[in-house]
C-alpha cells in the first residue's frame, strides 16, 4: 500500500510539473505578459466565439496566436484572413491532431468550398491537441504578404515556430530555406523589422541571470547573422576575495559579424543589468 501511494503521489507531481511547465511557457511568450515591441493594440476585444466569416489581418495575431484564445476553439477553427490589402481574403481551417487523423490546415479561396491546399501536420509538434490557439500570421519574408505559422516546439522560456511563406506565383503556402532557417531559431521573443529586413532573436542567458539578443539580415533567402548581444550580471574575482557581499556589475557584450569574421566588444557597468531585454 505505501509503494502504491508513493507511486501515484510521484504522478501527481509529475502531472503537476507539466501543468506549470505550461503555465509558465504561456505567461512568458505573449499569453498573459506585456507585448513585445512589434505588437500593436489595434485588435478586436470580444467574448464571443470567434466567427469563420470574421475577417482578420495580421494585427489579429501576436507572435503565438490569436490575441485572445478564449474565443479560439481548441480543436478545429477557420480564420478568414486578409494577407495583403490588395488580395481577397484566404479561409485557413485548423484541425488539431485527434484519436484516428492527424492535424492539418485546410486552405480555400474566398467562396469557394473545396479547399485548394491542404498542409498535414507533424502529430508530434508540442501542441498538436491545441493547433489553432498557436495559429499565427506573420511576413517573415518581407514580401508585404503575411505567412502562416504554427508552434513547433516550446520550453519553459523558449518557443519555435514552423512556418509556411505565401508564393505570389503558386498561391501555395510552401517551406522554404528560410522557414527552415526559422524552424531551427529557439525565442523568447521574436521580432520583424520589415524596413531593415532584419529578425531580431531575445533568449535568456546562462539560465535567467542574463539575455541574449541576436540579430538576424534576411539575405539571398536565408537567414545570416549579423550582431549577438549579451547582458549578465557578474561579481568581480577581486571583489570576491575583499567585499562580504560583493557588487553584481552588467556586463554587456557585442559581437559583431562581417565577412566571416567575429568581432567583439565587452563592456563592464558599475550597476545591474536592467530588464529583461533592456540595457
Amino acid at each position: 500500500m505505501y509503494s502504491y501511494s508513493g507511486m501515484k503521489f510521484v504522478s501527481v507531481l509529475k502531472i503537476m510539473k507539466k501543468i506549470l511547465l505550461l503555465s509558465v511557457f504561456i505567461c512568458l511568450i505573449g499569453a498573459g505578459c506585456a507585448p513585445t515591441t512589434d505588437e500593436t493594440n489595434n485588435t478586436r476585444t470580444s467574448t464571443t466565439p470567434l466567427s469563420d466569416t470574421e475577417i482578420l489581418t495580421e494585427k489579429d495575431f501576436h507572435l503565438y496566436g490569436f490575441h485572445d484564445r478564449k474565443r479560439i476553439n481548441p480543436t478545429a477553427q477557420t480564420f478568414t484572413v486578409q494577407i495583403n490589402e490588395n488580395r481577397a481574403p484566404f479561409i485557413f481551417h485548423v484541425v488539431s491532431l485527434a484519436t484516428s487523423t492527424n492535424g492539418y490546415i485546410e486552405i480555400f479561396r474566398n467562396g469557394e468550398k473545396t479547399p485548394y491546399q491542404r498542409i498535414e501536420l507533424d502529430p508530434t509538434l508540442m501542441f498538436a491537441t491545441n493547433v489553432p490557439e498557436w495559429f499565427t500570421l506573420r511576413d517573415i519574408n518581407f514580401d508585404g504578404f503575411s505567412d502562416i505559422g504554427i508552434i513547433a516546439e516550446a520550453g519553459a522560456k523558449w518557443g519555435s515556430y514552423q512556418y509556411w511563406i505565401f508564393d505570389q506565383t503558386s498561391e501555395q503556402f510552401r517551406i522554404t530555406p528560410l522557414t527552415d532557417d526559422l524552424r531551427k531559431l529557439t525565442f523568447n521573443t521574436i521580432q520583424f523589422d520589415s524596413m531593415a529586413k532584419q529578425i531580431m532573436v531575445d533568449n535568456f542567458y546562462n539560465g535567467i541571470t542574463g539575455t541574449k539578443k541576436d540579430t538576424y539580415l534576411y539575405q539571398d533567402g536565408h537567414l545570416h547573422l549579423q550582431k549577438t548581444h549579451i547582458k549578465e550580471n557578474i561579481t568581480r574575482e577581486d571583489e570576491k576575495v575583499n567585499t562580504p557581499t560583493p557588487t553584481l556589475h552588467c556586463k554587456i557584450t557585442t559581437k559583431t559579424y562581417t565577412n566571416g569574421k567575429e568581432h567583439i566588444i565587452t563592456e563592464e557597468l558599475n550597476h545591474t543589468c536592467s530588464g529583461p531585454f533592456g540595457r
